[in-house]
């Protein structure tokens, strides 16, 4: 059985699956525009979830921007049991994917929580706020401000932002890049290492793609807190084609293998 015991489980899983990140910087990033692609997650054998993201062009405070959204969507027994509506909505820079404005409304089974990250140029920092949300209230609901956090932006990118430098990354087997993820509360340290070119069978037929492994260093937090060693292993496979889409992530759970297939393009 599925147990949804810790707030947030099925987002750590969904992020942790599809929003694993690279580092690099080359490709045009122009080449997003317009992309709308669509995941499924399945938990053996079964469709639990779908994803959908979409990237457009637009701004953000008079700065060029691509806007992602990213909706995650529980179905079949999933729903029924731990309903899940969340929404990633996102401004990033087109080159560098720096975050100018992150927003997750996590809404999962009774716990409902806003993180929201924000980019000062007066100052080159970042503002996180986290509102845990309450519907329990007569007349609507309460939002319980969590202490705001003020940090320096530096080289920090966000989870959704992060997976675009992935997908420019140039895929050179046996090398590793590291890069620090902050995700409103902590600031993560990753290392991805590209592993070897190998054929997978997918929904999209037969496809190549490159192995990459992710590992999380350390996190801004105590092991207790972060639960930095808690992190089960994941593996993601990037497509050997110019598009380089992310086509197929795993993760092995305590209660079972977990994975998001790309399902459309």
């Amino acid at each position: 059985m599925i147990r949804m015991k810790d707030h947030g489980k099925f987002a750590l899983i969904a992020v942790g699956l599809v929003l694993a990140v690279l580092i690099s910087t080359r490709v045009n990033a122009d080449r997003f525009d317009g992309q709308k692609l669509r995941y499924q997650f399945s938990w053996k054998g079964m469709v639990v979830a779908e994803g959908k993201v979409s990237i457009s062009t637009s701004s953000y405070k008079g700065i060029s921007a691509y806007r992602i959204v990213f909706l995650i969507t529980s179905q079949s027994i999933l729903d029924k049991i731990w309903p899940v509506r969340d929404r990633f909505d996102i401004y990033t820079r087109p080159q560098s994917f720096r975050t100018l404005n992150y927003s997750f409304f996590q809404r999962e089974g009774k716990y409902a929580m806003n993180t929201t990250v924000e980019y000062d140029s007066s100052s080159n920092s970042l503002l996180a706020l986290r509102e845990k949300v309450s519907y329990e209230q007569p007349g609507g609901e309460l939002r319980l401000k969590k202490k705001p956090q003020v940090i320096p932006a530096g080289e920090l990118l966000d989870p959704i932002s992060a997976i675009f430098f992935l997908r420019n990354c140039e895929m050179s087997p046996g090398k590793s890049y590291t890069i620090k993820v902050f995700d409103g509360r902590r600031i993560h340290l990753l290392q991805y290492t590209i592993g070897l070119k190998e054929e997978i069978e997918t929904q999209l037929g037969k496809l190549e793609a490159y192995k990459v492994t992710p590992k999380i260093l350390s996190s801004s937090d105590d092991d207790k807190n972060s639960k930095v060693n808690k992190v089960y292993k994941v593996n993601i496979w990037v497509s050997a084609d110019a598009t380089q889409d992310i086509v197929l992530i795993t993760s092995d759970m305590f209660w079972g293998k977990v994975q998001a297939e790309l399902v459309s393009r």
